[in-house]
């Protein structure tokens, strides 16, 4: 397992700003993102590259963003 794992690095940068953009793999489960926002309002966007294929996901967090 990766140190730190993505939740805790996503509390930590949570506890520096209040808008955090998070990038993950394509793989992550959008509803784990949405999780991770406790409640606010999250915009999650899929990275295409390289044509037509997902590559990754961003999703941010806080009133800046959303």
């Amino acid at each position: 397992m990766m140190e730190p794992d993505g939740i805790e690095l996503f509390h930590h940068a949570r506890r520096i700003s209040k808008n955090v953009a998070y990038f993950v793999p394509k793989n992550t489960q959008v509803r784990q993102l949405v999780e991770l926002g406790a409640g606010e309002d999250v915009r999650v966007e899929g990275v295409i590259a390289g044509g037509k294929k997902l590559h990754s996901i961003v999703s941010y967090y806080g009133p800046d963003f959303v």
